[in-house]
């Protein structure tokens, strides 16, 4: 039964990402960037490379510590073409074909384990019932309960 929890927890650790509609990428530093495709950005951007793929101006932003957002425009004309945005600051995305953007996110470090949680063990069939409470002080104790049958 753990098997089959863990085989499911992982499949959907895997798949969580496609199908909130964003994808993931992480640097060694405790940032991720969150990508949402067929959006741009509102707002100046600090700097401006052509002719970089999506995950070259994703690593450049990872590693700007100025950088808190990426707009990746795919060129028409060829690689060297497409625009990579960075931004410190920005305005709200909107919907454009032909343009990605991500977002700097921290991550949760991979030195820190995650704290296992406290269960109890599952119990099946009848149990021996409780036994009642100590009375009361100067009431007596109710007369058991006759077990059904």
């Amino acid at each position: 039964m753990r098997k089959l929890l863990f085989t499911l927890a992982t499949a959907a650790a895997l798949l969580l990402p496609a199908v909130i509609g964003g994808a993931m990428a992480q640097s060694g530093a405790g940032e991720r960037i969150q990508r949402v495709a067929n959006q741009k950005l509102s707002g100046n951007p600090f700097t401006n490379v052509t002719g970089l793929s999506y995950q070259q101006c994703e690593s450049r932003c990872i590693a700007d510590q100025q950088c808190k957002a990426l707009e990746h425009v795919r060129g028409t004309g060829g690689a060297n073409t497409s625009q990579c945005r960075l931004f410190s600051t920005f305005g709200a995305a909107q919907a454009a074909q032909g343009s990605d953007v991500g977002y700097k996110r921290r991550s949760v470090a991979k030195t820190e384990a995650p704290k296992p949680l406290a269960r109890s063990a599952p119990s099946f069939g009848s149990a021996a019932p409780t036994p009642p409470p100590p009375a009361a002080a100067g009431r007596p104790a109710p007369p058991p309960t006759p077990a059904p049958m």
